[in-house]
This record gives C-alpha cells, sequence and structure tokens, in this order.
C-alpha cells in the first residue's frame, strides 16, 4: 500500500486529533481553508541565479538568499551569500515583510519549501 491509499483509507474521526478537521489534503489544523494557491496569490516572481561568494555580506555589498534560508518552517536572513560584483545587475527581486518565499531545493524531502517573509 503506497502513501496515497493509506492517506484516503485512514480513519477519518477526530478522536485523537483535537484542533485539527480531515480535508482532501489530510488533517490539517480547523482555523485552514483548503483552496487553490492562485486564489490568495496575486502575483508570483521568480529570481535568478546569480554568482556569489560562499560568505556573509560585508558593509556595502549586496547579498542573494541560499536555499538553505528557508527551512524547517522558519525563514533565516542569516543564510546569504555575498553576490559578485558582475552579477549584482541580475538580482532584482528582494524579499519584502508580508511576502511569501519558495524555495526549490530540487531533491526530495525539500523539493519546495516556503515562509511567509515577516
Amino acid at each position: 500500500m503506497n502513501k496515497r491509499d493509506t492517506a484516503t483509507t485512514m480513519d477519518k474521526t477526530n478522536e485523537q486529533r483535537p484542533g485539527f478537521k480531515w480535508t482532501k489534503l489530510g488533517w490539517v489544523p480547523e482555523e485552514w481553508e483548503a483552496g487553490y494557491i492562485g486564489d490568495i496569490v496575486k502575483n508570483l516572481q521568480s529570481g535568478v541565479s546569480v554568482n556569489g561568494e560562499d560568505r556573509r555580506v560585508s558593509k556595502g555589498e549586496i547579498g542573494v538568499l541560499k536555499v538553505s534560508s528557508v527551512s524547517n518552517g522558519k525563514f533565516e536572513p542569516s543564510e546569504h551569500k555575498a553576490i559578485i560584483a558582475d552579477d549584482i545587475p541580475r538580482a532584482r527581486i528582494n524579499p519584502r515583510q508580508g511576502k511569501i518565499i519558495i524555495s526549490r531545493a530540487n531533491k526530495y524531502p525539500g523539493v519546495s519549501r516556503f515562509k511567509r517573509f515577516c
């Protein structure tokens, strides 16, 4: 039996899961709503891959977030690297408060991670 079969045949009663409800996505907190990302996202922008030095920025330098800046449901702004001078013009998108950051790690289990940037 694969994971998909297990999720659809498992007990859907809430006796052992106070504060959670069963949805087509599985068990989620009661206050969550299931829907489509397009219902809440107005615009999606993607950055570019820039060359950098694997070190934190110094005063006056510009940095880029690493994939590891979004991990285990947390945003770690210290996870960045200094962009090399020739690539600075290519780095046009800056994270802002209230925005969502999606990070693609390209290997399971971290294929896609996200965190609201607060």
